[in-house]
């Protein structure tokens, strides 16, 4: 699906050639149409785009001419850890690139709504991260720009490196780079002038990636020094390129001799609504809402247990008004983003289904209640 419109790599434009750029770009526009803006900064502009042509939802993105050359070597580059390119065009005035949308959040949403991950999620996280630079640095690309905001964590839990606007080709004889460019806390210190960045940048950027993962702060902030992964990121953050890993390959080799075992309640606790974010007040809330709906249902099929027939169904009757329905209501288990015909649409519709669902669920244990009611009236009637 992938192509490049316009100047072919390491030729000239002519007229022609550019005429046809020109007209591609023009085509690309007419064929994806905008749904959403995504962004929009000096970087360029972002919009969710539909095909007109397949249906399929992508993401749009409008970027400076001159940046257009990174984001050619990443065409039709298929790495379930790199952001999937299908075009890129020059125009009169910028250059247009279509890649995949990819439903998800990004790792710093992820990291909020969490606080801090667990030891065994950061490192699972780490290692498709690294192995996404791998492929990028084979490419000889540096990403520059990587951090929270540019990496995302798709529904199926695959991480994927976006957002290549400021990332440049490695020039072997060049002393520094042109532009200080990056993200404050996350910029390795060549990328300030002193000498050209590498894969060596991106990976101080990782390292600090890594420390936010387990700690929620930069390294200045709270360093992580705990076992392997704190030696990891010490190394990686170096100040002095010469001293940090040489290549993605050695860092990822690394952290696949890392194994954590979580322990089985916290490995429990990371999916239930309200320990999921490690946050104190939604642990006291659920903490209450789980200790009051355990009392309430054990009441309730006590108080409906004249026969074996209703204490069932009082039973059903609970699990579906007051537990499954909950669960259902607050993600349990992401059980949204597993229906294929959800994955894609926008998170009001997801709301509005979630709304529904929950409402059914909690109709049907009211109905199966209010049978429960009639059933134990007309026994006592007999």
């Amino acid at each position: 699906m992938g192509q490049v419109f316009g100047e072919e790599c390491g030729t000239a434009k002519t007229d022609g050639t550019e005429r046809r750029g020109e007209m591609e770009y023009e085509y690309l526009e007419v064929r994806f149409q905008t749904l959403d803006v995504l962004g929009d900064s000096e970087k360029g502009s972002t919009y969710l785009s539909k095909d007109i042509v397949t249906g399929e939802l992508v993401v749009l993105k409008h970027i400076s001419k001159e940046r257009a050359s990174v984001y050619e070597r990443l065409l039709d580059v298929e790495h379930r850890n790199l952001v999937h390119i299908f075009y890129v065009a020059e125009g009169k005035k910028d250059a247009l690139v279509v890649m995949e949308y990819i439903s998800g959040k990004t790792l710093e949403d992820y990291i909020e709504e969490k606080t801090n991950l667990t030891g065994k999620e950061a490192l699972g996280f780490s290692k498709q991260l690294a192995e996404g630079l791998c492929t990028v640095h084979g490419l000889n690309l540096v990403h520059r720009d990587l951090n929270p905001g540019n990496i995302l964590i798709s529904s199926d839990g695959v991480v994927k490196v976006i957002d290549f606007d400021i990332g440049r080709i490695y020039k072997e004889k060049q002393g520094r780079d042109t532009e200080f460019l990056g993200t404050a806390g996350y910029a390795a210190p060549e990328q300030f002038g002193f000498s050209q960045s590498d894969a060596r940048t991106d990976i101080y950027s990782f390292g600090v990636v890594l420390n936010v993962m387990l700690t929620g702060k930069l390294p200045y902030e709270q360093c992580f020094k705990e076992g392997k992964p704190g030696k990891v990121i010490q190394k990686c953050t170096r100040m002095e390129p010469e001293l940090r890993y040489q290549s993605a390959e050695e860092l990822l080799k690394e952290l696949q001799s890392i194994h954590i075992e979580e322990k089985p309640l916290t490995k429990v606790l990371s999916v239930i609504p309200g320990f999921r974010t490690g946050k104190t007040w939604k642990k006291a809330v659920a903490i209450y809402y789980y200790f009051a709906g355990f009392i309430f249902s054990v009441e309730s099929v006590m108080k409906h247990s004249q026969t074996f027939q209703t204490a069932v169904l009082e039973l059903a009757a609970m699990v579906l008004g007051v537990w499954v329905s909950v669960f259902a209501a607050f993600f349990f288990l992401d059980w949204v983003e597993t229906l294929p015909f959800v994955r894609k649409i926008g998170l009001i519709k997801k709301v509005i289904i979630v709304v529904f669902i929950w409402f059914f669920l909690f109709c049907m244990g009211i109905g199966i209640e209010s049978y429960v009611e009639e059933c134990m009236i007309h026994t006592l009637i007999q």
